[in-house]
């Protein structure tokens, strides 16, 4: 199921960089999609899901480490009880790979979570895959999906 989702969203974003109107065009560049990234891994380690929501379109999705896909408004609801426990997060980024087109940005990229919680600490090792799509006013994310790499 995950790896057909991921395929419909490739196919998406090659038929949209390659159909897109290069007049009109609204491109991404590495260093704005980058400070997206930071902004996003940022608001998750202050566990500030409103600040999250704001940052995606009303059509996005997040996959979770089991594969259900999470709308924005389901994102506090579904991580808030997970996080109450953890009294520090942080995320360190790694590997960026781009591909930038026209209204769509795609980028993959490894990180570090590390949890602090009253009892011990735990370190998550991850890829992620996250899409961007402009909503005609600003860059916005359109589908988060985060795997577990041990």
């Amino acid at each position: 199921m995950k790896q057909a989702v991921l395929l419909l969203l490739i196919i998406y974003l090659l038929i949209s960089i390659s159909c897109g109107s290069k007049e009109a065009g609204i491109f991404i560049t590495a260093d704005e999609f980058k400070g997206i990234i930071q902004k996003f891994h940022q608001n998750f380690d202050k566990k500030d899901f409103h600040s999250i929501s704001a940052m995606c379109s009303n059509d996005m999705f997040w996959y979770t480490l089991n594969g259900k896909a999470l709308k924005k408004t389901e994102l506090a609801g579904f991580f808030m009880p997970i996080m109450s426990n953890w009294n520090t997060v942080q995320t360190t980024v790694s590997d960026l790979e781009f591909s930038l087109g026209d209204r769509l940005g795609v980028a993959r990229y490894k990180s570090q979570i590390d949890i602090l919680s009253s009892t011990n600490g735990t370190s998550m090792n991850n890829l992620h895959t996250l899409i961007l799509k402009h909503s005609g006013k600003e860059w916005q994310i359109w589908q988060h999906h985060m795997t577990r790499k041990n």
